[in-house]
């Protein structure tokens, strides 16, 4: 699901959600997984300059918090990109 909100012609926001359900390991992952997203819009003439918040949250630990372990030991993490797109 998108929620979009734009105040004005320079600032927009965009919300995202989404939902994995692989208990069965099709994808491999044997986990249910949500995440949600965060994205500014930012216009300047042709230039779009897009900053990114994601939370990605699974109900077993899906991922690793150091490389000193072989399974899995956190259930959420959470990023940041910082993304820029020109329109011709």
């Amino acid at each position: 699901m998108y929620l979009n909100f734009d105040p004005t012609s320079v600032f927009g926001l965009t919300a995202r959600g989404e939902y994995f359900n692989d208990e069965d390991g099709v994808a491999g992952f044997y986990n249910k997984i949500f995440d949600f997203t965060l994205s500014g819009n930012i216009h300047i003439g042709n230039l779009t300059i897009i900053p990114e918040f994601r939370v990605d949250s699974g109900e077993e630990p899906l991922f690793f918090k150091n490389e000193d372990g072989d399974l899995p030991t956190a259930k959420s993490t959470g990023s940041f990109i910082l993304a820029a797109t020109y329109h011709f």
